[in-house]
């Protein structure tokens, strides 16, 4: 049997006078039950009713009908006379509390409405729901239920985010055993991580970023706390190491890659027909002179740049002043600097639908079929799902002039593209990391590299000696690449890498000995960005604080 107090939250001392049922509304009328109500100043119960008035409260949609809630309040006289109150009103603490306009379970509703969508998304849900909520109404609800940070289990790991990249940071501390955030901080000054470290129990465990204000505020608010290292932080620094020699030997390498690029369109010219590279990435003749165009504009663009670096260099100015004066990064200025020759941009390589089938194509293409059509239709019955027009331009560079011309009429001289080796990040990659796919120039390229461009070669290998130590967790084989790193026939940018890691040398045994790594806080900052994003412009400081805390996993 249907009950209307089974709609109603949990209140004694209550009885239901009478309910409407409205298209667009449910109403229901309630009046206390007890003879005398306490005073809520003193506690004296009294029975003598000045006066009434009726409370209108929201609560909870039932069945998507928005529900009010009519309580016939009584005012009632206090008959002690020592009180500061002469009259109060009767109150239902359980049901609604005072001064509210809606019951809890609306209000937590509405919170968590809001912590997982925000204001206005919020509000849009919410009327949907059956509670019409504006989406200030949602924000100030979560303004009113700020959470307070939790007591940490002694191993945390504090990271920084961006509140606009490049101009404002903040700070957040994540609970390693637990798994969620404890506390975000406004800035991420060595300052504000101290006061927050002294104003709780010492952590057993930090771990960190290679931040040098981190390390030295972690030291100043827990001088006992154990310093962890990131790994991944470590192998990013020795690969950027590794980036710098490429840029210091830039010259050689990109001698090297001309070589290569040479002996790869000698091979295709010594076998007539066969085909064993793409060298232009397929573009359309008319395409392939617009970008060479644009390619040679821009390239002239940065040589005079790389020109000017050079000139205010030799005039004694500082990178910084260097920077501002051109309106570049310090980085390019210092990579411009590092250099010994007009570094070249390397070419993107994008993936075409057309990549997985390529070798099916060289063997059609080797065997004599030319037309791209047919050339379409055979690897369609493999798998091929793109169109005609794909395989026609993915073949189109390897057609000779003549073919071009016998197909299309006679066309002017298109200028050689000028070949570009990849860049030094590519490079990178490829010379520490044997599980990378390769085209069969860039593997060329390395073995040249490691055959004919020693110092290059030899930093590489330093690098992949420290990347199995770290990942081995082998302190051993750590210490004895400190002193190979340390010779003076090493490059001088893995010199100064591991300088700095002599430098951190007990977060860095930290590292290979615990397990713990800052992943977890990299993780909600990632969770962090997306909160931000979905409150658009409302993303202050304590809302933020308030969404991360509050809806962490």
């Amino acid at each position: 049997m249907f009950r209307i107090e089974s709609l109603l939250p949990a209140a004694g001392h209550v009885e239901v006078e009478s309910m409407r049922i409205e298209p667009t509304r449910i109403e229901v009328r309630l009046r206390g039950s007890q003879l005398a109500a306490p005073c809520p100043a003193c506690g004296t119960a009294s029975r003598r009713v000045h006066s009434r008035y009726v409370r209108s409260v929201r609560d909870l949609p039932w069945r998507g009908t928005p529900m009010r809630i009519r309580f016939r309040t009584r005012k009632l006289f206090c008959d002690n006379a020592d009180c500061t109150r002469c009259v109060f009103a009767e109150r239902l603490p359980d049901l609604v509390p005072p001064k509210r306009r809606s019951t809890p379970r609306l209000d937590r509703t509405l919170v968590r409405i809001g912590l997982e969508c925000g204001g206005e998304p919020g509000s849009r849900l919410a009327t949907h729901l059956g509670i019409p909520a504006s989406g200030d109404t949602i924000l100030r609800r979560l303004r009113a239920s700020e959470v307070q940070p939790t007591d940490h289990s002694g191993r945390i790991g504090i990271d920084d985010f961006a509140f606009r990249r490049g101009v404002r940071y903040g700070t957040i501390i994540v609970d390693h055993t637990t798994g969620r955030p404890i506390d975000l901080l406004p800035d991420r000054q060595g300052a504000s991580v101290t006061k927050w470290l002294a104003d709780r129990p010492t952590p057993a465990i930090v771990t960190r970023d290679r931040s040098a204000s981190y390390a030295a505020a972690i030291r100043a608010g827990a001088p006992d706390a154990v310093q962890v290292a990131d790994r991944w932080h470590l192998l990013a620094n020795a690969r950027e190491a590794q980036v710098r020699v490429l840029d210091r030997h830039h010259r050689t390498v990109t001698q090297l890659a001309q070589r290569v690029h040479a002996e790869s369109i000698a091979a295709t010219a010594s076998a007539s027909t066969t085909v064993t590279a793409q060298p232009d990435g397929a573009r359309s003749p008319t395409r392939r002179r617009r970008d060479d165009a644009l390619s040679t504009a821009h390239r002239q663009r940065r040589l005079a740049l790389f020109e000017q670096v050079r000139t205010l260099r030799h005039q004694g100015k500082s990178l910084r002043c260097i920077a501002r004066e051109l309106t570049l990064s310090k980085n390019t200025v210092a990579r411009f600097l590092r250099s010994e020759s007009f570094p070249e941009r390397a070419r993107p390589r994008r993936r075409r639908s057309v990549d997985p089938f390529a070798d099916r194509l060289k063997q059609l293409w080797n065997a004599g079929e030319r037309n791209a059509r047919r050339l379409w239709r055979s690897i369609q019955s493999e798998g091929f799902a793109g169109p005609a027009y794909a395989v026609r331009r993915y073949v189109s560079a390897w057609r000779t002039e003549q073919e071009r011309t016998h197909a299309t009429g006679p066309r002017p001289a298109v200028a050689a593209a000028r070949p570009v080796r990849p860049g030094s990040n590519r490079l990178a990659w490829l010379l520490i990391r044997d599980e990378i796919v390769r085209q069969p120039e860039e593997q060329k390229l390395a073995t040249l590299i490691a055959t004919e461009c020693k110092p290059v070669a030899a930093a590489a290998s330093l690098v992949r000696d420290f990347g199995d130590a770290i990942k081995e967790h082998d302190l051993a084989k750590l210490t004895g690449w400190m002193k190979a790193a340390a010779e003076p026939s090493v490059e001088q940018d893995i010199r100064n890498f591991a300088a700095g890691i002599q430098r951190d040398w007990p977060e860095i045994e930290a590292a290979v000995m615990h397990h713990y790594n800052n992943g977890r806080a990299e993780g909600h900052v990632n969770r962090l960005k997306l909160i931000k994003r979905k409150m658009y412009g409302r993303a202050k400081f304590d809302l933020l604080r308030i969404r991360v805390l509050a809806s962490g996993p």
